[in-house]
């Protein structure tokens, strides 16, 4: 063990032993009192030098996998192989670094938006390589013999995933290959927020009707011998239908075997990030025009229905300004106490950083209580008991009537009905005069957010509620 990670682990143990001294005594003196506070900024502290440590011999470790894989071997094969000096120079610099610094080196294992959703290196480069010579195969600017022989040998089936005849279309489409899908999916699922928790609906056609409860039973006393009154729960329909989102990428007609995995790697992000991104606008703030693809988000449904009172049982708390250092903590607790009993369940906060940084973790700080190791070390985002979830989305500069933060249960409020995942088409003709490859991705959905109010009481708030800013 390093000899200053053993001594802090040392020093740490014995505050430990103290404290617990501290604790099991019957009575403390007034010296004693103040060692015990002491005590809790020492062990913060030395938690902290700890933790520092760990992660450098972290980084470290990881830099030389870094050498030891793809791209260190790339790195070799351009500046000649390292001698151990520079290979234990180059473990101590941080690897994500050294990466940013040889990114225009060729090298074969940059793939940071895959390294994003996992830890793996070399299952990154193998998954974006896959990708990348997939692409390489099926190309219409020109198809790469040696990226079909690579994707035959490894049991790539780049023919079905061609949507072109060879030869006759000169604008071709392509299905997205298994997996691209899954890496599609795992990383608009990381990067976006709405599709993670709102309910997700499979649609098989375009147009999906799905039950939605509007009412329930009704209970009656009845004498010895009397009649039962008839009742039945009642339901409508929410209807979704499928909208199409599309994005466009853009990459240089040369094609080579070191690009192909950066190539794939990008293109498997940049999509995935811009899809996410798009999800997050139209469900939480969609105005329903055509840009927002018809799609009304929880805020303008939240505003549709409440008139800006603090009610109680009310969908929408007023807050007690139009700026955000005027906002209590009695809002919030408004707020929380007007979602109904049966949406606590899966109960979040969703608002954007900025605002849980300056807003609610000033007021929970405010409200003391909280050790300066505990301030110093972070923790998990939590508000009056509930996880805050993050969305870059939501509001960060305070405005007149803005809804900034949202309280409830998502997934029984809104259903996200999935139609079609992410279909690719190239062209090279589009930017033909740039002699470059577009690349056009498709995707089809639908956001519904269908419940802001009781299904037995439209006069009471729903799974879903805000906190809403003053008009002026």
């Amino acid at each position: 063990m390093n000899p200053q990670l053993k001594a802090l682990h040392e020093e740490l143990q014995a505050l430990t032993d103290e404290s617990k001294k501290l604790v099991e005594s019957s009575s403390l003196s007034d010296d004693e009192i103040t060692r015990a506070s002491e005590l809790v900024e020492l062990i913060g502290t030395t938690k902290a030098k700890i933790s520092a440590i760990t992660d450098l011999e972290g980084a470290t470790h990881t830099a030389q996998q870094f050498l030891n894989g793809p791209a260190g071997e790339t790195l070799r094969s351009i500046s000649g192989d390292l001698t151990d000096d520079q290979a234990n120079a180059l473990a101590k610099i941080d690897p994500d670094k050294k990466i940013a610094a040889i990114r225009g080196l060729r090298g074969r294992g940059l793939t940071p938006y895959l390294l994003s959703i996992t830890d793996d290196r070399e299952g990154a480069f193998q998954m974006a390589r896959a990708v990348g010579y997939t692409m390489a195969a099926i190309s219409i600017s020109r198809p790469s013999k040696m990226a079909q022989n690579w994707c035959d040998e490894n049991h790539i089936d780049w023919r079905s995933a061609s949507g072109h005849s060879e030869g006759i279309n000169e604008d071709g489409g392509f299905l997205v290959p298994e997996e691209w899908e899954t890496a599609i999916i795992v990383l608009r699922e990381k990067f976006g927020i709405f599709r993670q928790y709102a309910r997700i609906v499979p649609m098989g056609s375009d147009t999906k009707w799905v039950p939605r409860r509007t009412g329930g039973l009704t209970v009656n006393f009845i004498g010895e011998g009397g009649t039962i009154t008839d009742s039945k729960a009642a339901h409508d329909r929410v209807n979704l239908i499928a909208r199409k989102a599309a994005a466009l990428a853009y990459d240089t007609t040369e094609l080579d075997e070191d690009s192909m995995v950066s190539r794939g790697d990008l293109l498997l992000g940049e999509f995935a990030y811009a899809f996410s991104k798009k999800e997050d606008e139209v469900g939480f703030i969609g105005t329903g025009i055509d840009t927002d693809g018809k799609i009304v988000g929880v805020a303008k449904e939240l505003l549709d229905e409440w008139s800006a009172a603090p009610s109680a049982g009310e969908g929408l708390i007023l807050a007690a300004g139009n700026a955000y250092s005027e906002i209590t903590m009695a809002n919030f607790h408004a707020v929380q106490g007007n979602l109904p009993v049966f949406a606590e369940t899966n109960a979040r906060w969703f608002c954007h950083k900025i605002f849980w940084s300056t807003v609610m973790m000033k007021l929970a700080l405010a409200s003391g209580g909280v050790p300066a190791a505990e301030i110093m070390m972070g923790g998990q985002r939590r508000f009056l008991g509930d996880e805050v979830v993050i969305s870059q989305v939501m509001p960060s500069v305070e405005a007149n009537s803005q809804i900034p933060v949202f309280y409830g249960s998502l997934d029984m409020s809104t259903m996200f009905g999935d139609r079609r995942g992410v279909t690719i088409a190239e062209s090279l003709h589009f930017k033909f005069d740039t002699d470059e490859i577009a690349y056009r991705a498709t995707e089809r959905f639908d956001i519904k957010t269908h419940s802001v109010t009781q299904p037995d009481d439209t006069t009471k708030a729903g799974p879903i509620v805000g906190l809403i800013m003053a008009a002026s």
